[in-house]
């Protein structure tokens, strides 16, 4: 059997005529499970999740990850799998050329480029509130996020159910403070583009909508 680029075999699918449960492939920011155990439990239904292999916070890392394992897994839309790689923009102007070049590393394939900026936790925050302050950093949403979920932790494996009800309103959220970005003159997926987050557009694939 022909190995992958990373030295391991590639995961053959069941051609058999029992019917599989879609993919949903994600490559996500370094050891951080925020993003992998909500996304596990939202998909839960309705995708068979597959991690990316590596631990990199480098979005040209991520990105070239994700095309990897989609390669491995023998990524097939027809079937309604679907690809996602996270990044967190962290409002720092020198990721703008490398978020550009992981877009650019995906454009060929049906992976899509999912940006937060400051973070991944934007989202979870949009579930409680729409949101146009100017964050400093990360750890500013996460206090904030913190405030409104008695506590917050990267590591908490019920932050999907403790969310889940208010979902629409977080897409709706979202979707208003990218509006605002753009109405305010900032351009997509640079580092003024905040707070910003397009985690709701992967939302929406999965869950159908």
């Amino acid at each position: 059997m022909v190995t992958s680029k990373r030295g391991y075999q590639p995961k053959r699918r069941n051609t058999g005529l029992r019917e599989r449960k879609k993919l949903l492939i994600i490559s996500t920011e370094g050891k951080n499970k925020t993003e992998t155990q909500y996304l596990k439990r939202l998909a839960n239904q309705t995708h068979r999740v597959i991690s990316a292999k590596g631990n990199d916070t480098d979005p040209i890392q991520i990105a070239d990850h994700l095309k990897e394992e989609m390669k491995d897994c023998d990524f097939n839309s027809e079937l309604g799998d679907v690809a996602f790689a996270f990044v967190d923009h962290d409002l720092k102007p020198e990721k703008d050329t490398a978020i550009a070049s992981a877009e650019a590393i995906l454009a060929d394939t049906e992976g899509q480029l999912i940006v937060s900026n400051p973070c991944f936790e934007i989202w979870f925050l949009a579930h409680f509130r729409f949101t146009t302050k100017g964050f400093r950093s990360s750890q500013d949403v996460t206090s904030e996020l913190s405030k409104e979920l008695g506590g917050y932790s990267k590591e908490d494996p019920l932050i999907y159910e403790k969310l889940k009800n208010k979902t629409t309103n977080a897409i709706q959220n979202a979707q208003r403070m990218e509006d605002h970005c753009r109405k305010s003159g900032y351009t997509y997926h640079k580092h003024d583009f905040a707070p910003s987050t397009d985690v709701y557009k992967a939302v929406k694939v999965i869950s159908g909508e």
